[in-house]
């Protein structure tokens, strides 16, 4: 009876240890492939502004009077665009700043919060591309990956500079009413935003 019983409980033992040494691999294999991604996603980040960089030098295509393309064209990267694989693929591509925002080096919104905010920024005023990062468990954990994969230093996650005001045109006849044209963003959802690429 005593030796059935430590039979027993070696087989017990023997099987807790199996579950526990098979929780640990997938934990280590989840945490790798997590790593894996962040460091592609800081890769492309880099790649996206040297790109950048390469048809600002070369003046290919339509730049602003700093000398930076004021589109994006996913061609440039041919069939390997950069991807952002922290955040899901159901969201535009690329985000333009827009005028007002030509002051800023980092988006107003650097979470994706849904599915309208584009996976990466990039701002034609200044050169520079950022990756947004996924809603996390709190708001310091969201702050160190974006500083991590966009070599930033910021102190919130959150923007605290409003956009600069762009003055509006001055209205016609002095009669002291501004013109009845409105100023409309470019299509629906999030203006300037390009959509995704076609995944190969």
């Amino acid at each position: 009876m005593a030796s059935q019983l430590r039979r027993t409980v070696d087989v017990v033992a023997v099987l807790a240890g199996v579950g526990f040494a098979a929780w640990l691999g997938d934990w280590w294999l989840t945490r790798l492939a997590d790593e894996q991604k962040k460091q592609s996603v800081a890769a492309n980040v880099r790649r996206f502004e040297q790109v950048l960089s390469l048809h600002a030098a070369s003046n290919e295509g339509a730049t602003n009077q700093r000398g930076w393309p004021v589109t994006v064209d996913p061609t440039w990267f041919e069939s390997n665009p950069p991807r952002n694989e922290l955040v899901s693929p159901d969201r535009p591509w690329v985000e333009v700043a827009t005028e007002e925002e030509s002051d800023l080096r980092d988006p107003m919104v650097r979470m994706t919060i849904d599915g309208r905010h584009a996976s990466f920024w990039y701002n034609p005023y200044q050169g520079v591309v950022r990756a947004r990062v996924p809603m996390m468990i709190n708001d310091q954990a969201a702050l160190s990956l974006y500083n991590r994969i966009n070599r930033t230093n910021l102190s919130s996650i959150y923007c605290t500079i409003a956009p600069k005001a762009v003055p509006l045109p001055a209205p016609e006849g002095g009669n002291g009413k501004p013109p009845e044209q409105a100023v409309t963003s470019a299509g629906e959802g999030t203006p300037g935003a390009t959509p995704a690429p076609d995944r190969p």
